[in-house]
């Protein structure tokens, strides 16, 4: 199975570290409230979610699809999942096709981790 290396910097420009995630990693979103959080969304049909800045496995959430899009609320509450394949074809570019579908999940984020 692939894996990516996601890396950090904090704003200053200083390499804060890295690690491993499952899968092609397709989209990030990044929390700071009401903590830090990086979100990773892959084609392992899930999405990692790390503390920041130590990198650690917070939860890795079952999506279903390949994850193409990953965004946290402003609050940093909840956050959205979206995408889907089609073997054949690529990215989906309909919503249904019989046996196909686009899918976004939304996830509650507590805030304790």
């Amino acid at each position: 199975t692939a894996e990516s290396v996601v890396s950090v910097w904090s704003r200053a420009g200083d390499y804060l570290g890295s690690t491993s995630v499952k899968g092609e990693a397709k989209s990030l979103s990044m929390s700071s409230a009401p903590r830090e959080l990086l979100a990773v969304g892959t084609n392992a049909k899930s999405v990692v979610l790390l503390s920041v800045p130590d990198l650690e496995e917070v939860a890795v959430l079952e999506h279903g699809g390949d994850v193409l899009s990953v965004s946290f609320s402003p609050d940093g509450r909840l956050l959205a999942a979206g995408g889907g394949t089609d073997d054949m074809h690529g990215l989906m570019t309909k919503k249904a096709m019989s046996g196909h579908q686009m899918k976004t999940v939304v996830w509650r984020v507590p805030a304790d981790g």
